[in-house]
Parts: structure tokens; C-alpha cells; sequence
């Protein structure tokens, strides 16, 4: 993808794939912490009310619709950069010679 001909697709690329990872990341976090959340609720007996699945689920839900759109504005900021500084080192190379 050339945007006032520069090649962006590296960094789009780069900026999907660290993406993608952490939306992995928080899919596996919340299992972890859930699981290990069970874990406590059994082993300290019943100090602490049980939280069902889907209140947990609702609660990830809640939480990750604040964060989710934040990574996007993270994500578009980082391509920006990315390209700016792909022209800035193509202008360097440029003056160098």
C-alpha cells in the first residue's frame, strides 16, 4: 500500500501482528485470572462470594470495551509514526548523498 508514495504495508503489518498478540493476551489473561480466582474460592473455603462465569465475563466484556478502542487509537497513532519516519529517514538518505 503506497500513501503519497511511501510504502506503508510494513508498518501496518507490524502494527496488526503486535495487535493481534494482544488481544491473544487478553483472551488468555482472563482465563488465567479467573481460574486462579476459582482456585482461591476453593481453597480459602467461603469468605468470598462466588462469582459466576458470566458476571466475570460481563465484567472482562465491560472493562475491555474501555480498553479496546484505546489500542485502536494506539494502533492508528503507531502507523503514523511509523510512516513519518520512514519519509524522515527516506529525506535523510536523500540529503545524504
Amino acid at each position: 500500500m503506497r500513501v503519497a508514495g511511501i510504502e506503508i504495508i510494513d508498518s501496518v503489518k507490524t502494527v496488526a501482528f503486535v495487535f493481534t498478540e494482544t488481544l491473544l493476551f487478553m483472551v488468555w489473561f482472563s482465563a488465567i485470572v479467573y481460574g486462579l480466582y476459582r482456585v482461591v474460592i476453593v481453597l480459602w473455603d467461603d469468605p468470598l462470594k462466588p462469582q459466576s462465569l458470566m458476571e466475570f465475563l460481563n465484567f472482562i466484556v465491560e472493562l475491555y470495551s474501555y480498553v479496546l478502542p484505546s489500542l485502536a487509537v494506539i494502533a492508528v497513532a503507531l502507523i503514523a509514526v511509523l510512516s513519518i519516519c520512514k519519509i524522515l529517514s527516506a529525506i535523510w538518505e536523500g540529503r545524504k548523498q
